[in-house]
Formats: C-alpha cells, sequence, structure tokens
C-alpha cells in the first residue's frame, strides 16, 4: 500500500486532520482501493504493510572487549546475502544500536536496514561506568597506612605505578588520568 516509510508517516500526519472520509478520500488518492471497506480496514492493511517493512529489517549482535570499545575496531557482519564490514565508533556503550541503511533483507525490490547492536563482554578485572574504569586492588594494612608505589596493569596490559597516599581507606579511589574510555559525544 505504501511504497515508502515516509508515504506512512505523511498519512499520519494528516490521520490527525481529517474526518473518517476524508482519510479515505487521502487512501484513494494514494492508489489504495477503498471499496465498501471501513476505517479499521483500511487502518489494518497499512499496520500490515508496516510490520512487514520491519520485518525485512536484520538485527546482529556484535559482542566487543573493553579494549575494542576504548580503541574502536571494524567488525564483519554476515548477513543472509553479504558479508558487511562495519566500524565500531571508540566509546560505544553496551545495548547501543546503530542503523546501516539498506544492507538488510529484500521484500521485492526494496532493501531493508541492518541494526547491529553492541554487547559488552565482561572483563575480568575492569567494570564500566559510562566512560569510567574501576578495579580493586587489594593491600595489606600497613601499606595503606604508609603509603606506597604500586605497579597496576591497564586495559591494554601495559604497566602503571601509581602511588597510593598515607592513611588511605580500604574505600579509597585512586584516579589514573587518560585511561578510562572515550566519550562518544564529545
Amino acid at each position: 500500500f505504501f511504497e515508502r516509510q515516509t508515504e506512512l508517516v505523511d498519512f499520519f500526519e494528516h490521520l490527525r486532520h481529517e474526518s473518517e472520509s476524508g482519510l479515505i478520500e487521502k487512501a484513494r488518492d494514494m492508489g489504495y482501493n477503498h471499496q465498501n471497506r471501513s476505517a479499521e480496514d483500511i487502518f489494518g492493511d497499512m499496520f500490515r504493510h508496516f510490520h512487514e517493512q520491519q520485518q525485512f529489517n536484520i538485527w546482529a549482535n556484535v559482542d566487543l572487549t573493553l579494549l575494542q570499545i576504548k580503541n574502536g575496531c571494524f567488525v564483519k557482519i554476515r548477513t543472509r546475502d553479504e558479508i558487511v564490514d562495519f566500524e565500531v565508533p571508540a566509546g560505544v556503550a553496551n545495548g547501543q544500536q546503530f542503523i546501516v541503511p539498506e544492507k538488510g533483507g529484500f521484500i521485492g525490490e526494496q532493501r531493508g536496514n541492518l541494526i547491529v547492536n553492541i554487547r559488552q563482554i565482561n572483563h575480568p578485572m575492569f567494570m564500566r561506568s559510562n566512560e569510567h574504569l574501576h578495579t580493586k586492588i587489594s593491600m595489606d594494612a600497613l601499606d595503606m597506612f604508609l603509603g606506597k608505589d604500586i605497579e597496576i596493569s591497564m586495559l591494554d596490559d601495559r604497566k602503571k605505578t601509581i602511588t597510593i597516599p598515607k592513611n588511605s581507606n580500604p574505600q579509597s579511589y585512586i584516579v589514573v588520568q587518560g585511561e578510562g574510555l572515550p566519550d562518544m559525544n564529545g
């Protein structure tokens, strides 16, 4: 019934302003045969068509490590018809979705979209909170009282020396600047 999804949006705009007879006239103008059809039949056909459009979109889950999320990466996504190269930007969020236009399935000659869903793989040492990474360090009480320089592993396995200040308590946070995830929004 609708050639394009934009026609569906236009049709909904007209729904707010036209009476039932006006709706039937609009449907006829758009090429729909409304003879002996109620408004419910017209809407049923319209929503059925919209549902068909949704069915030819393809969803793909992409599982990423925290390091891939930090650096961004390229992944290959296999659809029914092809392999799609997709660039994952640095700093993506778990559950974030991207739409790759016209890389989904076909209905007739129309092609749907590929919808890429990002899934973060849990890291054994680091936990994510937005663009911040958290980890726990085991220390004895004397080192916390006196303070100490210790070496810790970063996300990319580099070693970095940090200073535990004197009189630290077990719930203290030490901030290591520049070692979190990039903010995708700037």
